[in-house]
């Protein structure tokens, strides 16, 4: 048997307050049939009704899209719409989406068109 010296002694909670704490604590679960967030980052070049052509990245292509066709997604597109989507490129992370829109971006007018030729939506 164990020496009660020393011992710290027992809190005096009951079962119920403890079933009641941890439920407190819980996170919950997503249920079985929700979807489940995308962990995909797009680079997307939108083509302006001008001709302008802008690149950025997102989580979510479609409601980006939706947001700058709204005047809502930024400032250089906000006076050209509407806007069309005209390539993108999927990655597993933000950082390597980010990496690869600065790569766009510093390509001339010229090669972005080559890359969105070579692209069908």
């Amino acid at each position: 048997s164990v020496s009660d010296a020393g011992s710290i002694p027992a809190a005096s909670i009951s079962f119920a307050q403890i079933c009641d704490l941890t439920a407190k604590l819980h996170v919950p679960r997503r249920s079985r049939g929700a979807p489940i967030p995308s962990m995909k980052h797009y680079v997307y070049i939108l083509q302006a009704k001008d001709g302008f052509l802008y690149t950025g990245t997102t989580k979510n292509l479609e409601e980006r899209i939706n947001r700058h066709n709204r005047g809502r997604g930024g400032r250089f597109t906000k006076g050209r719409r509407p806007l069309k989507l005209v390539y993108y490129e999927e990655f597993g992370n933000l950082q390597s989406a980010m990496r690869r829109e600065m790569q766009i971006k510093g390509l001339s007018r010229v090669r972005k068109l080559e890359l969105m030729a070579k692209f069908r939506i």
